[in-house]
């Protein structure tokens, strides 16, 4: 069991009694009193049925000897996802899987890859002889978990061995939907998004460094970010920082940078089902990532979460029904003294005007809720020892299934990145009227933060006069 579980912001005497107490019992004991006696805010990697438990391991050990071949392995997967949901899935994409693969492809998943995965699922009492703690909503907080925690809990995910939780039936995700859809115009990027799932299994059977992957819940408030009301903001003189804009490439292209998960409020979204826009996209190809939709609340609306250390594991092409995956991927980040891959994450969740109606993102309560959400996800933590500040990497948030105005979005991030003191990296994704913010941004950096709020201000009372036709705000702000 390695030491770097984290459980932290326990909240009473109780929970702390509970996880000293699970620590110090031999693991079959702890098995067996954590799930009678643990507190809701835990999430539960495995069941504390014997029976159960005896029946998992029975079945994965012939797995683990590599003695079982792709079809029994398929049909010892197909009797755990009904153990765990009482639902007969087919497994139908993953059949497909290895039915299109060459024989010395599925001889490798055999001797080497699904028995590292069976190994790994044994050892879940010795990794997690204490439950995890959930990262509730309203409550700053953080787990840790060591790079083989992380593995172990994906391989519960593909092998359909997920626990579901009595008090969170929402937070029990699995890949049945990835590894069952066929026919649907969805399934030749749905194989896709298997092959990145598989291709993280085989890399980490090779080597599976002793690193870690931090997930924590930022919650806005007073005494660590300052007073954040729509009058606060038009009275703040921080100073607007640099911004560069990029027409073409993607977030991740940035080095050295938090990139911005443009997120659903449910950390993950769709990334282990159909969803395959930014997030979900961000997910498949680093699945370390998708560990959190285990014990992450949905964010509430002053809330980020901040994941740091996930390796990406696939290159990728496309969008949407284009995406490919590309091959493995070579990690090139450097390792933070703590021993975490220098590689962070924020999620921030845009609000859908579609839903909300496309005119409330020009309304005053709907611009604080986006710069505020923005504001506390940008103020999160720089790894330990850094120098400075990592600059924002991001992009049109929001701006897609969700119907915001990119030239709005714009200036949301620009406001709230440069309140946390950082520089701010903008791909444009090939948007003309993007890129004219670089004239902007020359007129406007260095100016109160204040200024630039009351102008976005000014164009949204314009906007509900009919003093203005069309809702350009660079063009407003630029001849105002």
């Amino acid at each position: 069991m390695d030491s770097r579980n984290s459980q932290t912001n326990l909240s009473d005497n109780n929970e702390e009694e509970l996880i000293m107490t699970l620590q110090n019992m031999t693991m079959s004991d702890a098995s067996l009193a954590r799930f009678q006696s643990a507190s809701p805010k835990y999430y539960l990697p495995f069941s504390n049925d014997i029976d159960y438990w005896n029946t998992v391991k029975d079945l994965l050990a012939p797995i683990a000897e590599g003695k079982s071949s792709i079809s029994e392995i398929i049909a010892t997967m197909k009797k755990f996802y009904y153990m765990s949901t009482k639902i007969d899935v087919d497994l139908v994409m993953l059949k497909r899987f290895f039915e299109i693969s060459k024989p010395e492809f599925v001889q490798d998943a055999e001797k080497k890859v699904f028995p590292f995965i069976a190994k790994l699922l044994l050892k879940t009492p010795e990794l997690f002889p204490a439950p995890i703690q959930l990262l509730v909503q309203g409550q700053r907080g953080e787990v840790v978990l060591s790079k083989e925690q992380c593995a172990c809990l994906l391989a519960h995910m593909f092998m359909g061995l997920t626990q579901r939780q009595s008090n969170y039936q929402a937070l029990h995700p699995d890949f049945s939907y990835l590894t069952t859809l066929v026919e649907d115009p969805k399934a030749n990027y749905m194989m896709e998004k298997l092959k990145c799932i598989y291709n993280y299994f085989s890399m980490i059977s090779e080597e599976l460094p002793k690193q870690y992957v931090s997930f924590k819940r930022y919650v806005l408030n007073e005494s660590a970010h300052g007073k954040t009301s729509l009058d606060d903001w038009l009275s703040c003189q921080d100073e607007l920082l640099d911004v560069t804009l990029f027409e073409t490439g993607v977030i991740e292209d940035a080095k050295d940078a938090i990139h911005v998960d443009f997120a659903n409020k449910y950390l993950g979204g769709g990334a282990v089902e159909a969803g395959n826009v930014q997030e979900e996209i961000m997910f498949t190809v680093a699945p370390e990532c998708a560990v959190g939709m285990l014990f992450i609340e949905c964010m509430k609306e002053n809330e980020a979460i901040h994941i740091q250390g996930a390796q990406t594991y696939s290159n990728h092409q496309g969008y949407g029904y284009e995406f490919r995956f590309a091959g493995p991927h070579k990690e090139s980040a450097e390792l933070t003294e703590g021993k975490f891959l220098s590689k962070d994450i924020i999620a921030i969740d845009a609000i859908n005007f579609y839903q909300a109606g496309l005119n409330h993102q020009y309304k005053d309560d709907f611009i604080l809720r986006e710069v505020n959400k923005a504001y506390v996800g940008f103020s999160a933590q720089d790894p330990q020892g850094s120098e400075t500040k990592k600059p924002i990497s991001t992009g049109k948030w929001g701006c897609g299934l969700f119907g915001g105005d990119a030239q709005l979005k714009f200036l949301i991030q620009w406001i709230a990145a440069s309140r946390a003191k950082r520089n701010m990296l903008f791909y444009a994704f090939r948007d003309k009227g993007i890129m004219k913010g670089g004239q902007l941004v020359a007129k406007y950096k260095g100016k109160p933060i204040g200024e630039l709020m009351a102008l976005i201000l000014a164009h949204t009372k314009a906007l509900g006069t009919k003093k203005i036709k069309k809702p350009c705000v660079f063009e407003f702000i630029m001849n105002t």
